[in-house]
């Protein structure tokens, strides 16, 4: 017989993450999710293992997005025709 799985804080309806932070209400909290979906664009990225070794191997042990904002910065400003 399989263990039983133990229900998730979110499945008990208790809140999770940053949106539970002391003080903060749900005014704050749908103002938070505005801001971020008038501000923000998610950008997901799958790489392989195999074939994608050299940039897993260049952002490893870096803060991953930085890094790739860093990486993506310097290639544009190398590809900026030259005046």
């Amino acid at each position: 017989m399989l263990p039983r799985r133990s229900r998730s804080n979110r499945e008990w309806g208790w809140e999770t993450g940053p949106s539970s932070q002391k003080g903060e209400n749900m005014a704050e909290t749908q103002a938070r999710k505005d801001w971020t979906k008038e501000n923000t664009t998610f950008v997901g990225l799958k790489l392989n293992k195999r074939t994608d070794a050299d940039i897993l191997a260049a952002i490893d042990g870096k803060a991953k997005q930085t890094e790739l904002k860093r990486l993506i910065r310097q290639g544009m400003k190398l590809e900026q025709p030259k005046q």
